[in-house]
């Protein structure tokens, strides 16, 4: 089985990264059987935010923001028969 790794942000240019997939699949440029992994990389905070807000509702806040990234990544590979495994992460991106 094959495992594909497509980073997700909710912006436009990620969700070209699924179509494309999803038309590669549908033109057997892929196997039916891929498996694809959604990820998803909130923000770690800086400073002292930790110690106003509970580490609770911060990791809730990073859940919702993070569904709400994949939400139409997952819908669309859904519609094409696909069922992605989604991932959520925390982290910087690089500079």
């Amino acid at each position: 089985m094959r495992r594909v790794l497509v980073p997700v942000d909710g912006s436009d240019c990620s969700l070209r990264a699924v179509d494309y997939l999803i038309a590669e699949r549908a033109q057997r440029a892929v196997p039916d059987d891929i498996e694809v992994h959604l990820l998803n990389v909130q923000l770690a905070l800086r400073g002292d935010v930790g110690q106003f807000i509970s580490h609770d509702q911060i990791d809730a806040y990073r859940g919702e923001e993070s569904e709400k990234a994949l939400r139409e990544a997952q819908s669309r590979l859904t519609a094409a028969g696909v069922r992605p495994v989604a991932h959520t992460g925390v982290g910087h991106a690089p500079r």
